[in-house]
């Protein structure tokens, strides 16, 4: 029900590595539908999912639609 926004990037193979994630987002490099996140430690809940989709995105050119199932 629950899992960290870092787990989620590593989960959808967009980047392997957890402080290169770190570092996305602390310039602003990671976004969930649309919207710029800045927190390291948001917990991603099935509330973000609009009609069970997410849309990921790092930096211009890596994106990624996240269902939930």
């Amino acid at each position: 029900d629950k899992i960290t926004l870092i787990d989620l990037v590593v989960l959808s193979k967009l980047e392997n590595s957890k402080s290169e994630i770190r570092r996305l987002i602390k310039g602003s490099g990671i976004r969930i539908n649309n919207n710029v996140i800045t927190d390291e430690k948001l917990i991603i809940t099935r509330d973000l999912f609009k009609d069970k989709l997410i849309k990921l995105s790092l930096g211009k050119k890596k994106h990624v639609k996240v269902e939930l199932s």
